[in-house]
């Protein structure tokens, strides 16, 4: 995941039945590397996800993606030529669109034409049993461990497919992958998983080959198949929600990031000197510790902490979330899941009003909308983190709220301190955590000489004393973090000038104000 995509993660889906156990092979056919090789072997829907999985893999196994197989006849008359005469010690295959997109009868050449106008089927549900069974004895003859990965879902909206045929399909390959003994990973039902209704609307699946991420599923089913999954992360999963506009977003660079952490004695925590840079090739897909997780929660973007949660758009640069990691990793014996929840301009008087501030106890728009994807998100943690352990479960740990530089456009500012304290109660109660810790991270752009937004900051300071919140809601102070834009990579004031240093130092004093809060309530 893509950055996110460095996302090796939790269970995988393990609970809903589609994997089990298998020994590890008896002899590898490791390539240079001295690591067992393994071929995934489908149409371009693998392809799309071929590189993140080598690369969430690498120094585990060494992944190698075939030609497109595309439908499973030409997989079958092109088969020596896709396994390229290689020894595999497992191999991970799918043939399943290409088989059922609707093409015109008349034609000699295959060319597409919808259902609707008269097209038929490519491959009719008996060839492609049949299909199966020859491919299956096949492979199975080449000694590989096989994984086969089930047709993902189609929408409404294509003109090429049929929804519900997958379904069909999905039905025979699962009896013939019964029959002759191969492993299933589900990548239907993971998909179904993450575009029920329980998720945010803005995962939904839209087009086959824009599914959620596959990678992860796809990861742990070979890691599972040869017997080399790691073991499940120690739990309960503390899970701490940072919620914040631009500022919290970050919009650092990767490479300015990852530049400074080395350059700085010491780095964040444990970051600097033990980034896998390696483990997906670039400074923004580097994945710095496996024990801290990101999920953001307005979008499938998932995987262990690295350079690649921040940004306007997500997977393209750092923020907070990077030194604030790094820091509860450490404190904590537990894995760590950050989420991610980006609220840009919402006025707590406005759209994210929360239900004690408004009327007839009504909460704006965005603030259901927050609230609904902090549950999706905590209902996923399973299907998108292959070793999270389900018995354990999580618990909500903490919220840094960084949201105040929007307020300026609010027409009643005087309210901002009633407005949070509300918040913090209704989201108490929302997630039914009595006295769950909240650090306030104060609005400081513009420094102490000219702090741009005074009237938030002191509000935000008075939330932070009421009587009533003493031990359990902090005030970060941000304005000496703050640097000018001649001494930082843009002139950009509601991403902190894009300054690495501030950035960094921001999420670790956040992360400081937590681990007090959190030992006050021990």
């Amino acid at each position: 995941m893509n950055a996110l995509f460095h996302l090796i993660t939790a269970l995988l889906i393990a609970g809903a039945g589609l994997l089990s156990a298998a020994p590890a092979p008896d002899s590898a056919a490791s390539g240079e590397s001295g690591l067992p090789q393994v071929l995934l072997l489908g149409d371009s829907l693998h392809r799309a996800n071929a590189d993140w999985v080598a690369a969430l893999l690498a120094g585990r196994v060494e992944v190698v993606m075939s030609r497109d197989a595309w439908d499973s006849a030409y997989a079958l008359a092109n088969l020596d030529m896709l396994l390229d005469g290689k020894k595999w010690d497992a191999i991970h295959f799918n043939f399943g669109l290409s088989d059922l997109y609707y093409r015109d009868p008349k034609t000699k050449a295959v060319r597409t034409l919808s259902a609707e106008a008269g097209g038929m089927i490519l491959t009719s549900p008996d060839d492609y049993e049949r299909n199966l069974r020859t491919l299956v004895g096949r492979l199975q003859a080449t000694g590989a461990r096989l994984v086969w990965a089930s047709t993902t879902p189609i929408p409404e909206d294509t003109q090429i497919w049929v929804p519900g045929d997958e379904v069909r399909y999905n039905a025979i390959a699962a009896r013939v992958m019964a029959e002759t003994g191969v492993e299933v990973n589900d990548l239907h039902g993971f998909c179904k998983a993450l575009s029920s209704e329980k998720v945010a609307r803005n995962v939904v699946v839209t087009n086959p080959y824009q599914q959620p991420s596959l990678v992860v599923p796809m990861a742990a089913s070979i890691l599972k198949v040869l017997g080399l999954m790691p073991p499940l992360a120690k739990g309960p999963v503390k899970v701490l929600i940072l919620a914040g506009g631009l500022s919290m977003s970050g919009d650092v660079s990767a490479t300015a990031a990852r530049n400074f952490l080395e350059a700085r004695e010491g780095g964040a925590g444990r970051s600097g000197p033990d980034v896998k840079a390696g483990k997906a090739g670039a400074a923004h897909d580097a994945s710095i510790r496996e024990d801290v997780w990101v999920r953001q929660t307005f979008q499938i973007h998932y995987g262990d902490l690295g350079y690649s949660f921040g940004g306007r758009h997500g997977r393209n640069g750092v923020g907070p979330e990077l030194g604030f990691g790094c820091v509860m990793g450490d404190h904590f014996s537990e894995q760590v899941l950050i989420l991610k929840v980006r609220l840009i301009a919402d006025q707590l008087g406005l759209h994210m009003q929360p239900p004690s501030s408004a009327a007839k106890g009504r909460p704006g728009s965005s603030y259901t909308k927050v609230v609904g994807e902090i549950r999706a998100a905590l209902e996923t943690i399973k299907p998108l983190f292959m070793t999270y352990d389900e018995s354990l479960g999580y618990e909500l740990a903490g919220l840094v709220w960084d949201h105040g530089d929007a307020e300026k456009l609010a027409p009643h500012i005087e309210a901002y301190e009633e407005n949070l304290t509300n918040l913090i109660k209704d989201l108490r109660k929302e997630f039914g955590v009595e006295d769950l810790p909240v650090v306030v991270l104060g609005t400081g752009i513009g420094g102490r000489d000219q702090p741009a937004h005074p009237e938030i900051l002191k509000a935000q300071m008075a939330v932070a004393a009421r009587p009533e919140f003493k031990g359990t809601v902090a005030f970060t102070e941000t304005r000496d973090f703050w640097r000018p834009a001649k001494d930082s990579p843009a002139d950009s004031p509601v991403f902190w000038n894009n300054n690495p240093e501030s950035v960094l130092l921001i999420g670790e004093a956040a992360a400081r104000d937590m681990i007090k809060l959190l030992r006050k309530a021990e």
